[in-house]
Order: C-alpha cells, then sequence, then structure tokens
C-alpha cells in the first residue's frame, strides 16, 4: 500500500497574517535564549527586583533565595562575555566567580561564601535581620561584579518599585479590601 503524503494547507491565520504587522498578526520578536548572556542578564534584572519586593512584602525566606537566584544568573551573564564559552550548569556561587573572575577579593569572597547555602525554600527560618544581611552581602557582591566586568552594563542594581494594588482608604480614613460583588 501507498500513502499519499498529503499536502499542508494553509490555515486562515496563516493567509490573513502579513509579515510586517505586529504579533500575533506577524512574526514574534525575537528574545534571549535560554542559555544566552541576555536571557541570564533579564532573568537577573527580574529575581533582584523580586527580591526586593518579597523583603518589603517581608516575605524574607523568598527574598534571601531570590537574592542568590540574581548572583547565580549575574556571574552566568559573564560567563560567556569573559570565557566565550557556553554557560554552565553549576550552581555554587563561589566556582562561578572563581572561573569568571579569578582574582576575587576577600570581602567578595567572604559574602558569597555566606549567600551561597541559602538557595533552597525554607519556610519562615529567614528573618528580617538575616534577609537585611543577606541582601547587603549581595548587594555588595553585585556592585563588585558591575564595577569590573563591561558584561553587566544594563543591569540595574537599584531595584524597580514594588508593583501591585494600592490599598484605597474609605471614609473614616481606614484601608479597605478590594471586595468586588458579583
Amino acid at each position: 500500500m501507498t500513502e499519499e503524503k498529503t499536502k499542508k494547507v494553509p490555515g486562515l491565520f496563516d493567509l490573513l497574517s502579513p509579515a510586517d504587522l505586529p504579533w500575533p498578526f506577524g512574526r514574534r520578536k525575537t528574545r534571549p535564549k535560554k542559555g544566552d548572556a541576555a536571557y541570564c542578564l533579564r532573568d537577573a534584572q527580574n529575581d533582584w527586583n523580586r527580591a526586593h519586593e518579597m523583603h518589603q512584602k517581608s516575605q524574607y525566606d523568598q527574598a534571601v533565595i531570590l537574592a542568590r537566584q540574581a548572583l547565580e544568573k549575574l556571574l552566568k551573564a559573564n560567563y560567556p562575555g569573559l570565557l566565550g564559552e557556553i554557560i554552565p550548569t553549576e550552581n555554587n556561587l563561589l566556582a562561578l566567580a572563581k572561573k569568571v573572575f579569578p582574582k576575587l577579593p576577600t570581602d567578595v569572597h567572604d559574602a558569597l561564601a555566606f549567600v551561597n547555602p541559602h538557595y533552597t525554600l525554607v519556610r519562615s527560618v529567614y528573618d528580617r535581620d538575616f534577609a537585611d544581611e543577606v541582601l547587603e552581602k549581595a548587594r555588595l557582591v553585585v556592585n563588585w561584579i558591575l564595577k569590573n566586568s563591561s558584561a553587566c552594563s544594563s543591569f540595574d542594581p537599584n531595584p524597580a518599585p514594588v508593583r501591585g494594588l494600592k490599598r484605597r482608604k474609605n471614609k473614616n480614613n481606614r484601608f479597605v479590601r478590594n471586595n468586588f460583588k458579583k
């Protein structure tokens, strides 16, 4: 038996989508791929902003972990720019930092050693003082990396303002929840 291959007939969306129109009518803009330095840098910026957001919302466990992830992704974003190799799957901050920057100052090395073990989510273990210390040491490392690397020029060490709904006040100047009636 011979099977005839069916020809692919273009669908309605294919016929109506000229290439010069923006997505969904045309082609999407190209995004950085997962192994790309721009991808790591974008994710590092998002994690850095979310770490500060979680800290302001008193979710210190998530703030600590996101700050560590931001440092890891920032180091990985420097890796291909300086060494011209594929981004490693290494998660150890000290090993990544030694590959990218062979000569680490002692204060940066100590800060990385302090932040390095905090990579799993542990609920209600971290308090505000510990989270402040982790974010302070992470900021020290971020500032040192930005000073010594040209690959991270688009990274902003100042976190974006916290997003979300603003709380509104009622007539008695008390905060009210947004209760939507059905």
